[in-house]
């Protein structure tokens, strides 16, 4: 009888710390849940008075709000240089698609798992891949690993499941100068980045928290009524400068 009771206490023991472990994960999901709604927002805000704030330097032709818009995904993973988009790296590519689609979609509207993580559509994603590196470029979905996180794609939902602690890069995009020639446009670009308060306060006043880090080059180029990324290139001073 004493062992029966024993061993129905170290039952209930142990019931007791699996349903501690669980409330515990379920805060820490809620945090980094929370963690992430912030930062998509105070990218958006920090690119949107980014591009603002400049616009009215360069020529008034070109949309520099919407140049923004299109490689500010990317340059948050701060890409490996590449002449096309054959030669760039597949899981920076659809990365940077993913993060297309935290960024300008309402994330309300996507399923979550039972471990409270968001499930984007391999087709939402595609529709952001088409927009940044055209139709022809769309790649066969896969998980996407980088050196800090992994977005599992699952087969049987066809969804991308979405890490609830992930963090895109700290790189803020800052057009600089435009160079014209024919249907592309070459865009220099300074890469900025932004004081940790800027992701936990999005109403921050960012004016003076902006930091350059580097120039990098860009290279878009029009198709229809769409501009999209076909190279990104070290940067090199021009010669009369």
């Amino acid at each position: 009888m004493a062992k029966s009771q024993k061993n129905k206490k170290s039952i209930d023991q142990q019931k007791i710390l699996q349903r501690v472990k669980r409330r515990k994960r379920r805060a820490r999901q809620i945090r980094g849940f929370i963690f992430l709604l912030f930062a998509v927002i105070g990218v958006i805000s920090v690119v949107t008075l980014a591009a603002r704030a400049i616009n009215s330097k360069l020529n008034p032709a070109d949309d520099v709000d919407a140049y923004t818009q299109l490689i500010s995904p990317l340059v948050g993973l701060n890409p490996v240089p590449f002449e096309s988009v054959d030669e760039a790296d597949n899981n920076i590519l659809v990365e940077s698609a993913i993060w297309a689609v935290l960024q300008r979609e309402d994330t309300e509207k996507y399923t979550k798992n039972e471990y409270d993580q968001m499930m984007i559509p391999s087709v939402e994603v595609d529709r952001y891949f088409s927009k940044m590196y055209g139709e022809d470029n769309l790649r066969e979905h896969a998980n996407v690993v980088d050196a800090d996180l992994t977005f599992v794609y699952d087969t049987e939902t066809d969804t991308y499941i979405i890490p609830i602690t992930s963090l895109i890069g700290n790189s803020i995009p800052q057009i600089t100068n435009i160079e014209r020639d024919g249907k592309k446009r070459i865009l220099t670009v300074a890469y900025m980045q932004y004081d940790q308060s800027i992701i936990l306060d999005p109403a921050a006043n960012t004016e003076d928290k902006l930091i350059f880090v580097k120039n990098m080059t860009y290279v878009i180029e029009r198709d229809g009524e769409e501009y999209h990324i076909v190279a990104v290139r070290n940067y090199e001073e021009p010669e009369n400068a």
